[in-house]
């Protein structure tokens, strides 16, 4: 049968991550606000990691052990139930901060959970040719999601009752699960019934570990991902420093330097579809790596709003480079290894995403955000050299007998 395209996976994410979007900006606004504390909302993104740090092993066990799209679905429900109760909770007695902390955390576990199970999804509903272009939408999708999804949380704080608007983002989840509840003729159970312990060809107790020294170590594109995705976080909290104090911009400016981002992201997405992972494309990879750094070192000198606004875009469409690496990391890691072995770098990513903020709180004492910029353009430049041109691609994980010889063949 011919194999499922990624059109319904797409949809979902754009309704999960516009919905995410749209979710911090209204709680932390209202977390601000009933507090009076200015680092309040910080107090969310700490919940929304804890989940990623405490119970990787759990999560990652459960999504290899379960049908990836009942995972997945479950999450959505989960995420529906517990928005359903902050609505509720709203209209009797108001937003309370405990209760939205313990929300995030909630939410964060979810996102733990659905996240590795709708990319081992994708992987068993696309051909391998056609894994690029899958993966590029989704990215693509993710970039309108949130960018959407913070102009209309920043709307429904100001115009609707939190009540409503709670209401409103349980109604993206139910779109997620009814999209997922459309991928019943696919057969996305793990390769076979064997729990993680049981498995002999599994990635032991230290998944990560593992699947590093069989990537190439250092050189590993898994590297490059956790630290594109630590730096991807670093940027956002830095912008807002950087315009008002270097560049002097008002609210209007700033908020078209941040969408600029998505602008040159989604344009260098456009130019990867329709591509394949072959292996020219991932060689030339590094090259999308030392632009990177080239153009946050420009972004960090720029003097005014057009020079940033064109230099974010340029940074948002070398973030693309990521996609490529996410895309050999997926054909690396057999199917039935998905949720261990991405669970842990998801840790290790979280682990990352907090030092990185802890150096740059320090660093911001000591000096200014242009240093912090240059800074990360430094660091880019190093992880391009460490992956060099001529860095060896390892042969994707040989497929076991349940698999089949393409993730295609899990569909029927």
């Amino acid at each position: 049968m011919k194999p499922r395209g990624p059109g319904l996976l797409v949809v979902g994410n754009l309704s999960i991550t516009l919905a995410a979007g749209a979710r911090y900006i209204l709680c932390s606004w209202i977390v601000l606000q009933r507090s009076g504390i200015s680092s309040a909302p910080v107090w969310l993104l700490v919940a929304e990691m804890l989940p990623g740090l405490l119970f990787t092993r759990v999560l990652g066990a459960l999504i290899d052990r379960h049908d990836r799209r009942r995972v997945a679905l479950a999450a959505d429900t989960v995420r529906v139930v517990a928005l359903a109760a902050v609505a509720v909770l709203s209209a009797v007695r108001g937003p309370w901060v405990g209760a939205l902390v313990v929300f995030a955390a909630v939410m964060g576990a979810c996102d733990q959970l659905s996240t590795p199970a709708r990319t081992a999804l994708l992987r068993a509903l696309v051909s391998d040719e056609a894994l690029l272009a899958a993966t590029t939408r989704i990215s693509m999708s993710t970039q309108l999601g949130t960018l959407s999804g913070v102009g209309l949380g920043g709307l429904a704080a100001a115009r609707l009752a939190p009540a409503a608007a709670f209401t409103a983002l349980a109604g993206c989840y139910v779109l997620s699960a009814a999209v997922l509840m459309c991928l019943r003729g696919a057969r996305t159970a793990p390769a076979d019934s064997t729990t993680p312990e049981g498995d002999p060809d599994g990635p032991g107790s230290q998944p990560a570990r593992a699947q590093l020294r069989a990537a190439g170590g250092l050189r590993s594109p898994f590297v490059v991902v956790v630290v594109l995705s630590a730096l991807l976080r670093t940027y956002n909290s830095l912008l807002p420093a950087f315009a008002d104090s270097v560049l002097r911009l008002d609210s209007q400016r700033f908020a078209a330097v941040d969408a600029a981002f998505a602008v040159g992201s989604l344009a260098a997405g456009a130019f990867l579809l329709g591509r394949t992972a072959n292996a020219p494309v991932q060689r030339a990879a590094h090259l999308g790596l030392a632009a990177l750094a080239g153009c946050t070192a420009l972004f960090a000198l720029s003097g005014g709003f057009a020079q940033a606004a064109i230099g974010y875009a340029a940074i948002g469409a070398g973030f693309q480079t990521m996609t490529l690496y996410q895309v050999r990391c997926q054909d690396l890691v057999p199917l039935h290894h998905y949720g261990r072995v991405f669970a842990a770098f998801t840790r290790i990513g979280t682990i990352a995403v907090l030092l990185l903020y802890a150096l740059v709180s320090v660093a911001l004492t000591w000096t200014g955000p242009v240093a912090v910029y240059l800074l990360l353009a430094v660091a880019l430049a190093a992880l391009a050299a460490v992956q060099g041109p001529a860095a060896p691609l390892p042969p994707p994980a040989a497929p076991t007998a349940a698999e089949g010889t393409q993730p295609t063949e899990q569909t029927r």
